[in-house]
């Protein structure tokens, strides 16, 4: 378990529950608001964790002979900046083939909100990170260069409430879960006269492709439940309480 920005100040933490698969859990208080000093000191340190210790676990497996896939990019600058490199990972299973997850939670001491959008602090910058890509590799712009792209699928385990850039979180995601509680996914700028950047709408735009599903998020503000966001093809998968934190679709297309 490792604790971002720090064990003292934590507002992330990420637990490796079994051999390359990774839960990155939000905890910015109760309902795991964004911040800019969240997202800079917390998020992407945490992503940049995740990262180097999956390739930390292929450079091992390469060297003796048991990988079957070829790595992009180098993790010589990773190498050259990493702080946690004291960090122990597991061992590396005798047949690694580079697979692996990374799962995106809200906080687990509660089951209300996944993530409540962001704090008027972290507008512009949330802004900014929409024009290339939300999560550091989670790509929908064809101009990100390979070093950028997260190399295992990211899946948003969605265990409450997402608002606003929560819910843009969860749709940068490659695959997203969510609780069959009652919960919502709403765009409520509209409830409260915020600002609706054109780069949002571009993203939901290009994510979704119903009409009136778009129409429903981003001018009315609905609020889509569970089964809604099934039925629009907005999430992957509804399932129950006991088995929100176990389940997740594997690439192939299973529930692992």
């Amino acid at each position: 378990m490792v604790d971002f920005p720090s064990k003292s100040e934590s507002l992330i933490t990420v637990t490796t529950p079994s051999q390359s698969i990774w839960v990155l859990e939000l905890h910015n208080g109760d309902d795991s608001r964004l911040s800019r000093y969240m997202i800079e000191q917390a998020f992407y340190p945490a992503l940049d964790f995740v990262e180097f210790e999956w390739r930390k676990q292929w450079k091992i497996a390469n060297e003796r002979g048991l990988t079957r896939k070829a790595v992009p990019g180098s993790d010589a600058s990773l190498q050259a900046n990493w702080k946690y490199n004291d960090v122990q990972s597991n061992p590396v299973p005798d047949l690694f083939d580079g697979s692996g997850a990374l799962i995106i939670t809200g906080n687990l001491n509660q089951d209300k909100y996944f993530c409540n959008g962001t704090n008027i602090d972290a507008f512009e910058i949330f802004r900014s990170l929409i024009t290339l890509t939300l999560l550091k590799g989670l790509d929908f712009s064809e101009a990100i260069s390979q070093k950028d792209f997260f190399l295992v699928p990211v899946i948003a385990s969605i265990n409450g409430h997402a608002f606003a850039g929560g819910w843009i979180t969860a749709v940068a995601s490659d695959y997203r879960v969510i609780g069959d509680w009652k919960l919502w996914a709403c765009m409520n700028e509209v409830h409260f006269g915020s600002d609706f950047p054109l780069l949002t709408a571009l993203f939901l735009r290009s994510s979704f492709r119903s009409t009136p599903f778009i129409r429903k998020l981003m001018l009315q503000g609905h609020r889509f439940n569970p089964l809604e966001l099934l039925a629009e093809g907005a999430v992957d998968k509804v399932v129950s309480t006991a088995d929100h934190n176990h389940q997740a679709p594997h690439p192939d297309g299973e529930v692992v």
